[in-house]
């Protein structure tokens, strides 16, 4: 019954009110069956047991008591599954307000609503397992010899965090994201009103496979967006004082095997520059004068610097000392942050970069425009037109896992205003796959082409899960030539987020892989949460209903069961191993096995049309196999005919090579893709993602 309340009282397209009444009609249908059950039953049961069976039958109606939401609270805390979210009010603002239904000017308050910080990370790693594979994923990153960067706990802003407050401790790093979204119809006349700003910690230390679920986003704060153009001091006032406490005191998780302390370390913000400036206490004017909160370079100076300028980078010292000017337009400053009084914390290093924000949003929008607009001049013909574009965008072959991301068409406004109207998720494919879509259309060597494929291949490095000194130097070299040539091509100066490219080598070396700070995943967040509000009719305290919901899909989420991978088949069969005719000795001739064609590894789609890369080997999926509780692919190998530079795939042979491989599904280090009809006959390949 308990998990069931819970089940409804979380769904996010139901309001609280119609959960409710979801869980009493169960109520009544279970106390109605019971009561039927006692009747006829009654007559078999012995005249001395009549009262034991009474009171068990009582018991079973008691639990399906909850009538109300107060009963399923109060239900909920002798689970330890609730706590009451606390609400500071920050401001008083005077407005034109109801009062017994007369219109008058009156206070009206201005809130931060939280839920209670340490419950909800409490839950999150009382989860079965979690803490677990999370304490193994930080030991397996701390012991690796490799000489890489894959994770934040590797950076030297870690590694020198650790130095401060000691290794005594199990410190477990957050981050913390934040975005607003607007509630309400985004076309409407009240648009914006009641738009909200949610505030949530990440781990970037648990299993890289859960990190991108949005269960694993734990809320901390709720407000509504008009309370951040107060300053963040009285904002987050009672935030800095929680995360303090946990920092010093920790919290105890106790899972079925032991009782561990852990101790949660805000580490880092993430979310869009316009965020991130404010909590850091910048200009949030990006044509100001010193807009970047990374260096002390001029407007001027940024708009044509072509690498990162060491001597101007900021730092704690002249942070603190450019705070005490208290001249924002000398020093890009305009109050103090107040998170500096966390222990051992950097601000710097904590404002990082989000290359959904900065490339998806911003800078490929721009430039992808441009080029298409220049090509369109050079090539303007009946071959190479705009119609000739989009019809090809919209009948090339995206395959099973970017169908959901394909684009609306190009117009000549979108081209004229040099900015191309599409979703992060839309423009990250569109540019992935466009070479493909018309590169056989372009002459080999053009200047422009030769851009856009420097561009390319920066933003496929920009989301590398690993990287090495000399990777890294690699990427400082891709965005000086990237920027020189934009320069050189367009005429134009550089962008404020083309700027913030210059100190992404540093911002890795320091915090890790970019990789980690995407904001696409807490934007689905934010959207879940979106669904919830407009089902909800309460606008006078959007907040709190927001935050109540959340503390109920926390409580669901803490009977989640987490295991190092997990895997289903669909529509599968038992055959012996020796039916399937397998090129290995792996197994046993006579085992039984379980198989199918399609099925799931770690929430991976996996079909007869799935492609991945085994070392140097490309190979397709013929079906799934399961022995022992391990799921294997048998695979045949791809032939490939060679890669085009000016492409930037690999042509595939139309035909298998014949030869098939066993491979364990365990041992994937790519995302998987499936191959691609292109138009000029040709299967097509890119080169795979890595996790």
């Amino acid at each position: 019954m308990l998990k069931l309340v819970l089940r409804f009282m979380s769904d996010s397209v139901l309001s609280r009110k119609k959960a409710l009444d979801f869980v009493n009609d169960i109520n009544r249908f279970s106390c109605t069956l019971l009561a039927g059950i006692k009747s006829n039953l009654k007559t078999f049961v012995k005249p001395e047991s009549q009262a034991d069976f009474d009171k068990i039958l009582q018991q079973l109606i008691e639990k399906f008591s909850l009538k109300t939401e107060d009963q399923v609270q109060t239900f909920l805390k002798t689970k330890n599954l609730f706590k009451d979210p606390s609400v500071e009010i920050v401001h008083n603002q005077l407005e034109h307000v109801t009062h017994l239904n007369q219109r008058v000017i009156g206070h009206k308050k201005q809130k931060v609503i939280m839920p209670c910080v340490q419950t909800s990370i409490k839950q999150f790693f009382e989860r079965d397992n979690l803490l677990n594979l999370t304490i193994k994923n930080m030991n397996q990153l701390n012991h690796d010899k490799s000489g890489k960067i894959s994770n934040y706990i590797q950076g030297s802003s870690w590694k020198k965090k650790i130095e401060e407050l000691g290794k005594d401790n199990l410190y477990i790093p957050f981050f913390l994201y934040n975005d607003d979204f607007d509630s309400d119809n985004s076309l409407g006349a009240h648009k914006g009103k009641n738009s909200q700003c949610g505030f949530y910690l990440s781990c970037p230390v648990i299993p890289n496979r859960f990190k991108g679920k949005l269960n694993s986003f734990i809320p901390v704060m709720f407000i509504n967006s008009k309370v951040k153009k107060i300053r963040p001091q009285r904002v987050f006032r009672e935030l800095i004082k929680k995360m303090i406490l946990l920092q010093r005191e920790g919290i105890e998780i106790t899972d079925s095997h032991n009782t561990t302390r852990i101790y949660p370390v805000l580490c880092m913000f993430t979310g869009d520059n316009l965020s991130l400036n404010y909590i850091g206490g910048f200009t949030t004017s990006f044509s100001s004068n010193h807009y970047c909160r990374w260096c002390l370079s001029s407007k001027s100076e940024m708009q044509e610097m072509i690498s990162e300028d060491e001597t101007s980078l900021r730092n704690m010292n002249n942070y603190l000392n450019d705070v005490k000017k208290s001249n924002m337009k000398e020093t890009g400053i305009k109050f103090r942050c107040p998170f500096i009084d966390l222990p051992a914390f950097d601000i710097i290093n904590a404002l990082n970069f989000d290359p959904m924000h900065d490339l998806g949003e911003g800078i490929l929008p721009y430039t992808v425009a441009l080029v298409l607009a220049k090509l369109l001049t050079d090539y303007g013909s009946e071959s190479f037109s705009l119609e000739v574009i989009n019809s090809r965008k919209n009948l090339f072959d995206y395959g099973l896992y970017k169908m959901n991301n394909i684009p609306e068409d190009i117009t000549r406004s979108n081209l004229n205003e040099e900015m191309l109207k599409m979703s992060s998720c839309e423009m990250f494919t569109f540019v992935d796959f466009l070479p493909m879509m018309i590169g056989d259309l372009i002459q080999i060597g053009d200047k422009t082409w030769k851009y856009f494929l420097k561009l390319r291949k920066l933003v496929g490095f920009v989301y590398k899960p690993s990287y090495s000194k000399e990777e890294i130097n690699e990427l400082k070299n891709m965005i000086y030539h990237h920027h020189k040539m934009f320069m050189d091509i367009f005429g134009k100066t550089l962008k404020p987020k083309m700027h913030h490219l210059l100190h992404y080598p540093t911002a890795i070396v320091r915090n890790g892989p970019l990789k980690s700070t995407d904001g696409r995943r807490g934007e689905s967040k934010n959207r879940e949460i979106k669904q919830y509000a407009r089902v909800n009719f309460n606008r006078k305290q959007l907040s709190l209903s927001i935050v109540k919901k959340e503390i109920y899909k926390s409580s669901y989420y803490s009977f989640l069961k987490y295991t190092e991978h997990h895997f289903s088949l669909i529509k599968s069969k038992y055959v012996y191993i020796h039916q399937l005719n397998l090129n290995t000795t792996m197994f046993s001739r006579n085992e039984l096995c379980e198989t199918s064609t399609s099925g799931t590894f770690d929430d991976l789609k996996i079909n007869t049309k799935t492609c991945f890369k085994i070392v140097e080997t490309f190979v397709k999926v013929q079906y799934l196999v399961v022995v022992n509780g391990i799921i294997y692919a048998v695979v045949e190998h791809l032939d490939v005919e060679c890669f085009s530079d000016h492409m930037v795939c690999y042509f595939i042979k139309p035909h298998g090579s014949n030869l098939t491989t066993v491979f364990d599904l365990r041992l994937l280090d790519n995302f998987p893709q499936t191959l691609h009809k292109l138009s000029n006959g040709k299967l097509g390949l890119v080169e795979p993602e890595y996790m």
